[in-house]
């Protein structure tokens, strides 16, 4: 595995578009059995390897999650009255940097 540094700076991604820290971007990103998932977010910057190379766009994204109120024991756990959902801010790095940005120049460019 290769070292990765983290840069704040823009990114021009395979359509053209510029992105640049802090923007609201849409991301794109594959997981397990093909599966895809498309998120919206807040574009951070990229990683680059020790040689310069690209290695991914780092973006921020509200995660929900189930927060349980009683413990894993207690039969009464997974009643509506016990649990709420919250979430949280989670960072994550896109291999493939498929991050494009929310602007309204970016949906009248022709592709």
């Amino acid at each position: 595995m290769t070292e990765t540094t983290f840069y704040a700076e823009d990114y021009t991604n395979h359509l053209g578009q510029i992105v640049k820290p802090g923007d609201d971007v849409v991301m794109v990103s594959t997981g397990y059995a093909h599966s895809i998932s498309i998120r919206k977010g807040t574009f951070l910057g990229v990683r680059k390897c020790s040689r310069g190379h690209f290695r991914g766009a780092t973006c921020e994204y509200d995660q929900a999650y189930t927060h349980y109120k009683l413990g894993y024991g207690n039969p009464d756990r997974y009643k509506s009255e016990n649990f709420e959902k919250r979430t949280r801010k989670t960072k994550t790095t896109l291999k493939l940097g498929r991050v494009y940005t929310l602007t309204t120049e970016a949906w009248n460019m022709s592709v």
